[in-house]
This record gives structure tokens, sequence and C-alpha cells, in this order.
């Protein structure tokens, strides 16, 4: 974890890089996840209990939020992303085939 990033009530995985001013509040991340900068991820809410998923070689890009429940598949890159926000219980897939992956 690089300076100012943060995480609470988390698991985090083996081998991930979290870069600087990344923000981990109930989440889990795989194995060999990079959390570019400025990454908004998850939520601690005492009466609803969600947890945002990370896939296992998942590149999040830097300034995304992922809500409370989101879910990012494997092998995601920056051009799976459709927008700047995840959104609860959304499950964000890549849009490569298997032989690009």
């Amino acid at each position: 974890m690089h300076a100012g990033a943060s995480s609470g009530e988390s698991i985090i995985f083996t081998d991930c890089v979290i870069e600087k001013n990344v923000h981990i509040e109930r989440a889990i991340l795989d194995k060999r996840v990079r959390v570019q900068e400025n990454v908004h991820m998850g939520a601690i809410e005492p009466h609803n209990i969600q947890i945002a998923m990370i896939g296992k070689n998942t590149i999040v890009p830097a300034n995304l939020v992922i809500e409370a429940g989101g879910v990012l598949g494997p092998d995601l890159i920056a051009s799976d992303y459709p927008n700047q926000i995840i959104k609860s219980d959304e499950i964000l897939t890549t849009r490569r085939q298997a032989y690009e992956v």
C-alpha cells in the first residue's frame, strides 16, 4: 500500500498493488489486483452490509468509484470500464475474448 491509502474491514490477497490515495472499505481483492490512484471502493454502513469484490488480475483505473456491493470480474483492463462509477449490485466482466486475455 502506498502513502495515503487506507483499508478497513477488507480482505486483500497476495501480490496486490494499492497506489496512493486509495480508500478500501468492506471489500475483497483477489490476487494480483492493481488499484490505481484516487479510487474509492466499498463503504461501511452499519445496517446495510454489502461487500465490493474484485477478481484476480484486474486493473482498477484511477479515479474510479466502486459502490458497496459492486463486483469486478477477473482480468479487467481500463477499456472494460463503461464509466467512472460501478453501482451497487452491478457486475462488470471483461469485453475481451478468452484468447485475448
